[in-house]
């Protein structure tokens, strides 16, 4: 797992990569600009190819279970993690 911050906003992103290389698998998190979000706070990449996702980084420690969800586009709802141990 990778800490980073999106570009445009700095807002945290988390990305899972391979230990050894560091080759880039999948994005954890999600970008959402229109939400409000405190700095310890991220969007979590629920669905498609990352179903399942959450609950292993919540499993992980690395997250905490979501406290609130917000909507985004077509998606309902986008669910909203704070980051442990940073």
């Amino acid at each position: 797992m990778r800490h980073a911050t999106y570009r445009d906003n700095q807002r945290l992103a988390l990305q899972l990569v391979e230990p050894d290389s560091g080759f880039f698998i999948a994005s954890a998190t999600i970008n959402l600009p229109e939400a409000s979000l405190e700095f310890d706070e991220t969007a979590i990449r629920s669905w498609a190819e990352n179903e399942g996702l959450r609950e292993v980084l919540v499993a992980a420690r690395i997250v905490a279970p979501p406290h609130r969800y917000v909507a985004a586009g077509y998606l309902a709802e986008v669910p909203i993690c704070c980051l442990l141990g940073r």
